[in-house]
């Protein structure tokens, strides 16, 4: 299990954006309850540590 402000990946951003890729990703939430409410709370950029969904 990841826990909140565990790293999950290590990424060389200036060379995926050098390379022309996008730095886009998906937000992917498994085991919901029927009755879990996600909010997502900002899109776009974010910053390390920046919470994005409640």
């Amino acid at each position: 299990m990841v826990r909140a402000g565990e790293p999950v990946i290590k990424v060389d951003m200036d060379a995926v954006k050098s390379s022309g890729c996008s730095m886009q990703t998906f937000t992917v939430i498994t085991e919901v309850n029927d009755d879990d409410k996600i909010t997502f709370m900002t899109s776009g950029n974010v910053k390390s540590g920046q919470k994005v969904n409640a």
